[in-house]
């Protein structure tokens, strides 16, 4: 159903066998981290080293015409998605006493940022983030866990890098329209 889904906001162009493989990686890392509360190092590793290549053989990826912007979105989104979650990882252990997430969110959130660019890290922290909320509340109310219980957060982050893929730009795009219509309207030179 997923590749369906892919295949049938994509079609089919060069980018699809990107997306039905990354797609796959975080199936696999979603079931993996439900079981055993880990991310396996082959997809989030495996995932911050193919995106820079991916990103210079198909620029397109990160909506580029030339290799070296491509890359260089790449090697950005990399950065940015290992070190947002790097600091929350870092902070939330000194504030805590304990880890807070475990290091293989901050690598799968590099892997999202190399593979899609800086935008995608955006909006998977952001979804991710609600998503993890309302499931973690919520196993809390049903008396599922407790207030200091381990969640898999790597789900989250691979169920927000699924909507990036399957319409994150779009859903962007609705939100800025409608946070500040008028922006849309702006001349490109911004304001008279």
């Amino acid at each position: 159903t997923l590749f369906a889904a892919l295949w049938l906001v994509h079609g089919w162009t060069p980018l699809t066998p990107v997306y039905f493989f990354f797609a796959a990686a975080l199936v696999m890392a979603t079931f993996i981290d439900f079981d055993h509360l880990i991310l396996p190092d082959r997809v989030t590793i495996g995932g911050m080293i193919l995106g820079p290549v991916l990103s210079f053989a198909l620029p397109v990826l990160h909506g580029q015409t030339q290799r070296l912007p491509a890359l260089l979105h790449s090697l950005g989104g990399l950065a940015l998605g290992f070190g947002i979650l790097w600091m929350v990882a870092t902070i939330g252990r000194l504030l805590l006493k304990r880890d807070a997430m475990g290091f293989g969110d901050v690598k799968l959130l590099g892997a999202v940022g190399a593979c899609f660019g800086w935008k995608a890290v955006l909006f998977t922290v952001f979804v991710s983030s609600l998503s993890g909320t309302v499931v973690g509340l919520g196993l809390i109310a049903a008396g599922k866990k407790e207030m200091q219980s381990r969640i898999p957060y790597g789900p989250h982050i691979a169920l927000a890098a699924v909507l990036w893929m399957l319409c994150g730009p779009a859903c962007i795009a609705a939100y800025l329209a409608w946070a500040d219509p008028a922006a849309l309207s702006l001349p490109s030179g911004g304001l008279p």
